[in-house]
């Protein structure tokens, strides 16, 4: 999904600065992690904790930047939440900040699945001497999912016994960029092959895949609407599992 500069902005200003994190300093420009990257799995019975760093820059679109503010965040279960620094959570300009997201308590076995986020955020800027909200009004975006996943069965606890363990596919369904996460007990090089029901192969990778955990972003936007089997193989050992396209 295309965004413009602003409206990426926004979005990191949500998961800025916060007291208990540090903005990555080879990060110089943008958000990371962004979209397409996604959010780390959070796994049933430990406690998560997603650090975000984004940069600011000083104007946007013709106007100078004050700061930007984030002004809500739903989406998120009950025992989980983010912080800022400053507590007002005012970002400004030309400065690098980062920002959470982490949970309460431990999330639970009922909690499993994927849930959307949606963000409200407004950049303030220079007009006529004042800083203003943007004449554009605020930005809401929903781009991150997080996904709560079972650590246990999707083999994260296993791992180390040399296994290859699918996790999951978030969001599924998807409309856009997807996300597969899985888990190897050895370092080995995986195909990753996304085919529709007839067999024909809409997408494939090979990459190298390092013992723990692994993670393969692909575009599903191209594709037509309708269930996919994704499969991971490192040509002795293979899991497919379905994916469902819905635009």
């Amino acid at each position: 999904m295309k965004k413009t500069l602003l409206s990426a902005l926004l979005l990191g200003g949500m998961y800025a600065a916060s007291a208990q994190c540090t903005p990555d300093p080879s990060i110089t420009s943008g958000i990371s992690p962004d979209t397409l990257t996604g959010m780390a799995v959070s796994y049933v019975g430990q406690a998560y904790e997603e650090v975000f760093t984004f940069v600011v820059p000083t104007d946007t679109m013709g106007l100078t930047i004050d700061y930007i503010k984030l002004n809500n965040v739903t989406g998120l279960p009950s025992n989980y939440d983010y912080d800022c620094t400053p507590s007002n959570c005012e970002f400004p300009a030309g400065s690098s900040q980062c920002a959470r997201v982490f949970s309460t308590s431990n999330p639970t076995t009922p909690q499993i699945g994927s849930y959307q986020l949606t963000i409200e955020a407004m950049a303030y800027v220079i007009l006529l001497g004042q800083s203003v909200a943007n004449p554009q009004g605020a930005t809401t975006y929903d781009g991150y999912y997080l996904v709560i996943a079972d650590a246990a069965t999707a083999g994260v606890e296993q791992v180390g016994k040399g296994d290859m363990k699918s996790l999951i596919a978030y969001p599924n369904p998807t409309n856009g960029n997807t996300t597969v996460e899985f888990a190897m007990g050895y370092n080995t090089e995986v195909t990753f092959t996304v085919t529709n029901l007839l067999g024909e192969v809409v997408n494939r990778q090979v990459i190298a895949a390092p013992k723990g955990l692994n993670r393969i972003n692909f575009d599903a936007s191209n594709m037509s609407n309708g269930v996919y089997l994704y499969t991971i193989t490192d040509g002795k050992n293979s899991i497919s599992k379905k994916l469902i396209v819905n635009k």
